[in-house]
């Protein structure tokens, strides 16, 4: 019996070894079939416009394309760095967002459209730093999250501490302005605190306060609240061309 338990660990072994460096799992083909859903329902949505603009009714499927597989390849890259080695990198790469979205709002730095000074002209391509911030900011409160779970779960120090991080891309993105890369934040932060055992009662007095924010944003910014409206009901006749397009 031992022999034959044995060979069992040897032949496990063995298959471990066969492993491919990148399983295929879940999360990669859900990944997968959201690339290629966003790629079709952007080349569906553009075909008329970019004929009409461009001459060529693929014009933005192939744009898309090109950014579709560079970002598979730093995806690929991504996996391949072991997760001890992002959760050590996770400040300094808060840090490098932060200091992106201080830089955006330099006068001559950052490009300004639509009267938001939110990307960054590196010639070849508009770097957005928000989308860094969205991710890196996941990357630290994961890593914060594991290290003082106990006081997140019994401290109020533990509560505050994440959101103070998530804070200060918060007050970077209102001075842009970027309200929907707030929301987000706000929510990614909120739903982390929340899974990793915050008390309750806390976090709904925080969101309570946001959600006064967020009304007076709407009072403050017309098309705050349209940007809803319009989510509602894309295909109003004030929204088509407009917010319901986008």
């Amino acid at each position: 019996m031992s022999g034959q338990a044995l060979r069992m660990r040897q032949a496990a072994t063995r298959l471990q070894r066969l492993e491919p460096v990148l399983p295929v799992n879940g999360l990669l083909l859900v990944t997968a079939l959201l690339l290629v859903i966003g790629l079709m329902m952007m080349t569906s949505a553009s075909v008329e416009i970019a004929s009409s603009q461009y001459g060529d009714p693929l014009f933005h499927f192939k744009r898309q394309a090109v950014f579709t597989v560079l970002g598979v390849v730093v995806l690929l890259f991504t996996v391949c760095v072991p997760t001890q080695k992002w959760r050590a990198a996770s400040g300094f790469l808060l840090l490098m967002a932060y200091g992106l979205l201080v830089l955006v709002l330099v006068p001559g730095v950052g490009r300004v459209v639509n009267g938001s000074a939110r990307w960054l002209d590196l010639g070849f391509f508009n770097l957005q730093p928000s989308e860094l911030a969205k991710v890196f900011m996941v990357m630290y409160l994961a890593a914060f999250l594991e290290r003082h779970r106990d006081e997140v779960r019994e401290q109020w120090t533990g509560f505050i501490k994440p959101l103070l991080v998530a804070g200060v891309a918060i007050v970077l993105l209102y001075f842009e302005p970027d309200h929907g890369a707030i929301v987000i934040l706000l929510t990614t932060a909120f739903s982390m605190v929340f899974l990793a055992g915050a008390k309750l009662h806390l976090l709904m007095l925080v969101l309570g306060s946001c959600v006064s924010g967020f009304f007076m944003l709407a009072v403050k910014y017309p098309h705050v609240i349209e940007r809803f409206t319009s989510f509602l009901n894309p295909w109003a006749e004030e929204y088509v061309y407009g917010s319901g397009y986008q």
